[in-house]
């Protein structure tokens, strides 16, 4: 019989301070969320005019336009 070990989530480890936030988006399809091809800052990402913009998921590959209030930091 093997010992037991101690099991924990992986949450009670990791330390995110100083990870950058990727923008991202939802796909309306497979319902996964995938980082957009545009990266900024967000006070950059504040600051600039934009009506749409095509994303492909990375997940299923299905192309959407996608609006500026439809992307967000994850």
């Amino acid at each position: 019989m093997s010992p037991k070990r101690a099991t924990r989530s992986i949450g009670q480890f990791a330390d995110n301070r100083g990870m950058e936030m990727a923008l991202s988006l939802t796909c309306p399809r497979c319902g996964s969320e995938f980082a957009s091809a545009i990266q900024m800052d967000a006070p950059t990402w504040a600051n600039i005019k934009m009506e749409a913009n095509i994303e492909r998921c990375s997940n299923c590959g299905y192309s959407k336009r996608y609006l500026k209030a439809d992307y967000f930091y994850a």
